[in-house]
């Protein structure tokens, strides 16, 4: 085995030499910086306008979702915000040697707060669908799924991420070098093992689990259920479009022909007049394509910013 392993010193003066591919110019770390900043800020903004604008603070089911997603957001935001003032000054994990403890609040936070996104946009997409086309009350909604949902999230989070932190997979990227993730040991190894030492295999084999299962299986299963739920609501908003167009013309034509006849003496025309079936009729097609818009935006931001990362992640255990 080359000498890179049995000396850290000379491991930490190649790591000078990293590829353009692996150290980010500068440019790259300002804006994950700024855009962490503005996406603390904003979802830092929603948990106090949700908890204490108002009377209704966290007494809805609505609101409690959006609370979850937003304390989610918030360590994400910040886990990408303190990044590249967490990870270790040279950027380089050596192997047998424990990383250093801010590095490892990084990652854990990084994981916590990804994961409870992911699992919170899935679940503010099932409530839409109870309220919306189940008509189930808030108090239902509570007890059947919103509690054990609630309960899921934090224990699966700090369970994984926990063991995680214990097993010591929380590492400096070779590639995303501004936080630490899930990286095996020496930083680069997977990259590059003839510079920097083949990979230790016992942590390569516990990261890669943890790749599997926070950032393949996961982000998959969420998305699997956003476009199921949003599939299922568009499906109901088109089905009532379809009824109100049927149901819709029978129980209103007496009506419309009274209206009519009265327009007619006072010598209006029937052009200018939005009769009571036109006005449900347009109020249906407006919930369709308002419900086509919502579900389009839910599984299309989520496909943007977790597939790549899924497809990276995935690729990169399987190389």
């Amino acid at each position: 085995m080359i000498s890179v392993l049995a000396s850290p010193s000379m491991l930490l003066r190649q790591a000078s030499a990293l590829p353009p591919e692996i150290n980010p110019p500068m440019y790259l770390k300002i804006f994950q910086v700024s855009s962490a900043s503005m996406s603390f800020l904003a979802s830092s903004v929603m948990a106090v306008m949700v908890t204490l604008l108002g009377n209704e603070g966290l007494s809805t089911p609505y609101r409690r979702i959006i609370f979850g997603l937003s304390i989610s957001d918030i360590l994400q935001s910040f886990a990408l915000l303190t990044g590249p003032w967490f990870i270790p000054e040279s950027k380089v994990s050596v192997a047998g040697e424990k990383e250093g403890t801010l590095c490892q609040m990084n990652g854990f936070l990084s994981m916590v707060g990804s994961s409870g996104v992911m699992m919170y946009t899935f679940l503010l997409c099932l409530y839409y669908l109870c309220k919306l086309k189940w008509r189930m009350s808030d108090d239902a909604i509570k007890f059947k799924i919103e509690r054990r949902f609630h309960a899921f999230i934090v224990v699966f989070n700090m369970v994984v991420c926990s063991v995680a932190l214990a097993m010591d997979a929380y590492h400096t990227n070779a590639v995303l070098v501004s936080f630490c993730s899930f990286a095996a040991v020496p930083t680069g190894c997977a990259i590059n093992p003839d510079l920097y030492g083949e990979c230790d295999p016992v942590i390569e084999a516990r990261v890669d689990f943890f790749i599997y299962l926070v950032n393949v299986l996961l982000p998959a299963i969420c998305l699997i259920g956003i476009i199921v739920t949003m599939s299922l609501l568009y499906h109901h908003a088109v089905v009532l479009y379809q009824t109100v167009e049927k149901e819709v013309p029978s129980s209103l034509r007496r009506s419309t022909r009274r209206r009519s006849a009265r327009s007619s003496n006072e010598g209006s025309t029937d052009d200018n007049i939005e009769t009571p079936q036109d006005q449900v009729q347009n109020l249906s097609r407006l919930y369709r394509r308002e419900t086509m818009i919502q579900a389009s935006c839910y599984v299309g931001a989520f496909s943007i910013t977790y597939v790549p990362m899924m497809t990276g992640m995935l690729l990169a255990v399987m190389s």
